[in-house]
């Protein structure tokens, strides 16, 4: 009896064993948009997160940039701040990876995705 109980004691920790690694191992790869990859706001206006690169992702809320992000679902901030970065709007030769994270994280929208290589 006792050797039973041993038996689904192990089979149910390599079941737990198996279905936590699986789920770990899973990298969700997100559709942007069935239609196409657009920002639904005209990222022209995220010239006004230029002040935010300066600042760093710690400082207050920078309002004229977070402004336009805050309506936004957080993958469609990163679309829009990523087109922006891709597009000059900010500047030129800014490193895209470390500018989506300062000006995601100062606004409160930061999600650990990187930027689609086709837009």
């Amino acid at each position: 009896m006792a050797s039973n109980k041993n038996v689904t004691s192990v089979s149910f920790f390599f079941f737990l064993l198996f279905l936590f690694t699986t789920v770990n191992s899973t990298t969700v790869v997100p559709s942007w948009h069935a239609a196409g990859q657009q920002c639904p706001i005209d990222t022209r206006q995220l010239a006004a997160c230029a002040p935010v690169l300066a600042t760093g992702p710690k400082g207050k809320p920078q309002q004229p940039c977070c402004h336009f992000l805050a309506p936004l679902v957080k993958i469609d901030a990163l679309l829009c701040v990523c087109i922006a970065l891709k597009d000059n709007v900010l500047g030129s030769n800014l490193d895209i990876p470390l500018s989506v994270r300062i000006i995601l994280k100062n606004c409160r929208q930061w999600i650990s995705l990187p930027c689609p290589d086709d837009i």
